[in-house]
């Protein structure tokens, strides 16, 4: 193979330096984007959580809310841009009250997954952003 002219070695080298700039700046913008987005939705998914572990009822073993007038709200009963699922567990793991707009769907409980921490999973082939939160009563806890 020739070695290349100087004019090729300039315009080689400036197709490389040019494609690499581009490549930081993209990447750049999409961590940004990223990083925003997901602290959006983990604030939101707080409140949430926050919200709910204060309406929160625990009888020997059932877990769900104090009023029920919570699961006609419209958050919990359509599947909107931004819909909130909300699912109570016992410590089994077995199902103890979910949220209307899952209707016979169901969020999935990962025991792998450490409390409070968030998680991307899928519901429906749609992908969705969730949390596990303990509940717990007398510091026992009872259920997620």
């Amino acid at each position: 193979m020739q070695p290349l002219s100087f004019k090729n070695r300039i315009a080689f080298n400036y197709i490389i330096t040019t494609g690499l700039l581009i490549f930081v700046v993209f990447f750049s913008i999409y961590s940004i984007v990223k990083i925003s987005v997901y602290s959006h939705i983990n604030e939101d998914i707080k409140a949430e959580v926050n919200k709910h572990l204060t309406e929160v009822e625990i009888d020997d073993e059932h877990i769900g809310l104090i009023h029920n007038d919570e699961w006609r709200e419209r958050e919990h009963n359509a599947v909107a841009v931004n819909p909130v699922f909300v699912q109570f567990y016992d410590n089994k793991g077995n199902i103890a009250e979910k949220s209307p707009n899952l209707k016979i769907h169901t969020l999935i409980f990962n025991r792998n997954i450490g409390d409070n921490e968030f998680f991307d999973t899928e519901l429906v082939t749609k992908s969705i952003r969730q949390i596990q939160v303990p509940i717990y009563k007398n510091s026992t806890k009872k259920g997620y």
